[in-house]
């Protein structure tokens, strides 16, 4: 078995507060650049629990997946997304449910009950999960979906927020996270949205002692993110960082634009830290009421 997705060589980690009190370039990333690439569904398409086995769930037209590994001419493939609490029976997805995105958009149907490879993220009555199964080759678009040249940034902006505070970088139990960012281009070519910009994210706890919020850990970078539009609004795909220590220099000019790293290099970084805290303070000053 081969594998089709670039993943990601370890964990992302963020700097802790008594390591660094400011953390300013890259440092919390990663060793090396990191894409995580998906695939798009050529569909209505069945997925099955083996190759030519039973039919686990139907993925809608133009779906995201990753290919995991194939065997001869089928793909094993997860995808993820949301579904109601009350959709779950022991640790399966029941029949007749539909998991949909962040936007409520429908991305598959359960047709059999669905064993739950991981629960990624648990609000109060949403849960947002990983399920896995086979599909045929045939089922995967050779094409990415091409954008559209007129980006609507108002949509863009809280699958940004949402993909920055829940998918960027696994959230360790060290407090609420929070995301700032600052845009600094938007650049469309004819298979991705590329959106270059400035990200801060933290990790906020309560001191017990006078009850005021402190950073416990955080991380300040250059990203990349790779969207493209779907129905009418759009998926962030995968994103792209530079890489730390003496690549610095040659991966900011692989990724990033000559014009998109002045604009880069002229954001307030600690602005985008002020930002973040009152974010947090704001937070905590809710749940005390």
């Amino acid at each position: 078995m081969k594998t089709r997705t670039a993943h990601i060589a370890g964990p992302l980690c963020l700097i802790t507060r008594e390591k660094m009190k400011y953390i300013i370039g890259i440092s919390f990333l990663i060793l090396s650049s990191l894409i995580c690439r998906s695939e798009i569904i050529d569909g209505p398409a069945n997925i099955r629990i083996a190759p030519n086995g039973l039919i686990l769930f139907s993925v809608e037209d133009k779906a995201f997946v990753t290919i995991l590994d194939f065997e001869g001419d089928w793909y094993r493939i997860k995808l993820e997304g949301w579904v109601e609490t009350s959709g779950i029976e022991n640790n399966e997805l029941k029949i007749g449910i539909e998991l949909t995105t962040v936007t409520d958009q429908k991305i598959c149907s359960i047709v059999q009950p669905t064993k739950i490879d991981r629960i990624l993220y648990a609000s109060e009555n949403k849960v947002r999960v990983q399920i896995s199964g086979f599909i045929y080759k045939t089922n995967i678009k050779n094409e990415i979906l091409n954008t559209i040249a007129e980006i609507d940034t108002n949509k863009l902006r809280p699958l940004i927020q949402y993909y920055l505070e829940n998918e960027f970088e696994k959230q360790r139990e060290c407090g609420v996270r929070f995301a700032s960012y600052e845009i600094a281009d938007i650049i469309p070519d004819s298979s991705n949205i590329n959106i270059y910009l400035w990200v801060f994210i933290g990790d906020y706890r309560v001191k017990y002692s006078d009850g005021s919020v402190y950073l416990n850990s955080a991380g300040s970078v250059a990203t990349k993110l790779n969207a493209v539009k779907y129905k009418d609004s759009y998926i962030i795909k995968s994103f792209e960082c530079p890489t730390s220590g003496d690549q610095y220099g040659e991966t900011m000019e692989k990724i990033f634009p000559e014009s998109t790293r002045d604009k880069l290099n002229k954001i307030d970084h600690k602005q985008l830290e002020r930002q973040n805290l009152k974010k947090a303070e704001d937070y905590y000053d809710k749940i005390k009421m």
